[in-house]
């Protein structure tokens, strides 16, 4: 993009262009419906959990939520460990056969399918997704008894967790979720578009007739300048009084 536009030419610039970004964004839109409906559906159940901290008249507020944070991350961290994924496999053998033997792809598959993540002070939402929607609603209820069980071993008496709310299938597919990929695919889309069209240089070309540099308007940087055009005089026909009109000539 050229540095040296202003934001009035720019602005024109994309006025004049806008039908090139509209049809840029249209494209990446369609190609990621297209995509977004060749993916395999998966359904989602959902759970949230609270933390509390037990009341201590030596703790200050202030200090008592840094330590419920500090213990919901403590938590989180927790699930994504091989010790959990170890005790969430032994209690259903459907759900131990989803996950591959291979430490990496099962880590990775496992941290996919199973999103644990805190939301707000205190609060700790687990997502589950599969094919099934049987497993992902099992998954789920394991993943919450796993842990608040661990929970209770590895915080004892200074807080505890509660399930507020309980497992349940989400309403529709889980993923992908076509609306937010078709958002961000047109967002992507316009701003290539805009991209496009500000580096892209116009084809246009002006002639220069040899008139004078103080009579001319100044011209955008993007604008092709072409010499003036050569004229084969020898080989142009000459008009007279007694000139007859003949067809193979004009």
């Amino acid at each position: 993009m050229n540095s040296n536009l202003t934001l009035s030419e720019i602005l024109a610039k994309i006025q004049r262009k806008f039908n090139t970004i509209v049809i840029i964004t249209l494209l990446f839109t369609l190609i990621s419906l297209v995509i977004t409906l060749l993916l395999p559906k998966q359904y989602k159940a959902e759970s949230q959990l609270v933390m509390l901290q037990k009341a201590n008249p030596n703790i200050d507020s202030y200090t008592a939520q840094r330590s419920i944070d500090s213990n919901v991350n403590l938590l989180i961290d927790l699930v994504y460990t091989d010790v959990f994924f170890t005790n969430f496999i032994a209690e259903n053998i459907e759900i131990k056969n989803l996950f591959p033997d291979n430490l990496r792809d099962r880590r990775i598959l496992f941290a996919r399918n199973i999103v644990v993540r805190s939301r707000g002070t205190g609060f700790v939402s687990v997502d589950t997704y599969d094919k099934s929607s049987e497993l992902a609603l099992n998954m789920n209820k394991v993943v919450v008894n796993k842990l608040t069980e661990q929970a209770k071993s590895l915080l004892g008496d200074t807080a505890n967790i509660q399930v507020v709310n309980q497992p349940a299938l989400y309403e529709g597919v889980g993923r992908p979720n076509i609306l937010i990929n078709l958002l961000g695919s047109a967002i992507l889309g316009f701003v290539v578009g805009v991209g496009y069209i500000l580096t892209k240089k116009d084809n246009a070309i002006i002639y220069d007739f040899g008139i004078d540099d103080i009579a001319s308007p100044p011209l955008p940087d993007d604008v092709t300048i072409a010499q003036n055009p050569v004229l084969d005089l020898e080989n142009t026909p000459t008009i007279s009084p007694d000139t007859e009109y003949d067809s193979q000539k004009f």
